[in-house]
């Protein structure tokens, strides 16, 4: 599988679990998307609300890796730290109570 340098996840893991917590929150990736472009105001240039959707929809697909800004806001969004990233999957569903 694709790995994102620096994540130690395979790509397609961290794809679901980002999309696993968006649709926890009830989101729509046009939500998060606007989320994300909030977030980033004053820290880093994201492009419009219309780009980023398809860019959410590669990320949980595993389609492309995450970067370090974009990395940033999704913890700002979510409310999480970097385990969001990093975290072995079975530890991660561990820690939410959930199975693997």
């Amino acid at each position: 599988m694709p790995r994102k340098a620096g994540t130690g996840l395979p790509r397609e893991v961290l794809g679901a679990r980002l999309r696993a917590e968006r649709e926890a929150r009830g989101w729509t990736s046009r939500k998060l998307a606007e989320k994300l472009s909030d977030a980033s105001s004053g820290i880093c240039d994201v492009p419009d609300v219309e780009s980023i959707i398809p860019q959410i929809r590669r990320w949980e697909r595993g389609a492309s890796g995450i970067g370090e800004h974009y990395r940033t806001l999704y913890c700002m969004v979510f409310e999480t730290g970097p385990d969001l990233f990093i975290m072995p999957p079975e530890t991660y569903h561990n820690r939410l109570g959930i199975g693997v």
